[in-house]
């Protein structure tokens, strides 16, 4: 299991690296669970991670007009991982479009298509069978789940049965999906994800001095990265 750690800007990602992160991930924290940095922040993330850890980049959700941005100021093969949400209305038919249009406009960069569920989705959004249904059928590498509401603390495992997340972990994988787990995570929730069987743990909050606002601590990417060790060894 790796750790991810999202970033806000340039300055995050040293700490990040010295501390041990396995993946860098771009994110505007202050927007949500999927907020996107704008094109010059991503480019510095990019600049500052220089090749030396994969780097990933939150999107948003769709429909949102931002998305394409993110996208086109994304430099061919910088960016490994591109991830996308589904936004409130969104029904199955709309998700897949969005899905296959962004798999068309990721094709020419080299970025791999990871698409988002929400743990605490409500009624008027997809779940996250859904989700996984339409990243199995539109060309998806792999799967996130996460959570809408980061100002409750509440984290994924309160939100969602852990047994539950493991058979749905279980059947991504099955459909050669690879799958990361976020959402207030810490390091209880870190070997809970790891007994869930995810590929990827995803953090923010946890790695910085401050809460999810704050800045990336190298010291506590250190701590966590320990706690997912403990994980891959069980």
């Amino acid at each position: 299991m790796r750790l991810l750690v999202s970033v806000s800007g340039a300055a995050d990602v040293a700490a990040a690296i010295e501390g041990g992160a396995d993946i860098i991930d771009a994110k505007d924290a202050t927007q949500g669970a999927l907020g996107a940095v704008t094109p010059s922040v991503l480019r510095d993330i990019i600049a500052a991670a220089g090749g030396r850890r994969p780097v990933s980049a939150a999107l948003g959700e769709a429909p949102d007009s931002t998305v394409p941005m993110p996208v086109a100021a994304m430099p061919a093969g910088e960016v490994s991982f591109a991830k996308l949400g589904f936004a409130a209305g969104v029904n199955m038919h709309q998700g897949r479009v969005h899905a296959h249009l962004l798999a068309a406009a990721l094709a020419a960069t080299g970025t791999a298509m990871v698409l988002a569920a929400y743990a605490d989705a409500g009624p008027d959004r997809l779940d996250r069978d859904a989700v996984l249904e339409i990243a199995a059928a539109c060309g998806a590498t792999g799967v996130l789940l996460d959570t809408l509401d980061k100002r409750r603390g509440r984290t994924l495992f309160a939100l969602a049965d852990p047994e539950d997340i493991a058979e749905w972990v279980a059947a991504a994988q099955g459909q050669g999906l690879f799958v990361a787990l976020a959402g207030s995570i810490g390091a209880d929730e870190i070997a809970l994800a790891g007994d869930a069987g995810a590929d990827i743990v995803g953090v923010r909050g946890a790695a910085c001095d401050g809460g999810r606002d704050g800045q990336v601590s190298a010291a506590r990417v250190r701590a966590l990265i320990r706690e997912t060790r403990v994980a891959r060894a069980i």
